[in-house]
């Protein structure tokens, strides 16, 4: 097994990866701004996709069904939305 674990070291040292920035930042969870606008946006994404490949319809049934319960019910207590509508007044 350690022959194993060898390759595996030579192979990552001589690829020359390390972990980017930019994969760190985009796992870190959105504001929460305009939430269901941006939803609307993606159910109507959805339907073209839906017309133009029907065959992928349980996928996209479950991104419908997303898209409406975030524009039904918001994006939640830590957003942005909720902090702007409960100190706007």
């Amino acid at each position: 097994m350690r022959w194993f674990r060898g390759i595996i070291r030579l192979a990552n040292a001589s690829s020359g990866w390390r972990p980017r920035r930019d994969r760190q930042i985009s796992l870190k969870p959105s504001p929460g701004l305009a939430t269901r606008l941006a939803a609307f946006g993606l159910l109507l994404m959805t339907l073209v996709i839906e017309i133009t490949v029907p065959d992928g319809w349980p996928l996209h049934i479950t991104w419908a069904a997303m898209a409406l319960g975030i524009m039904a019910w918001g994006p939640g207590r830590i957003s942005l939305d909720h902090w702007i509508g409960t100190h706007k007044g």
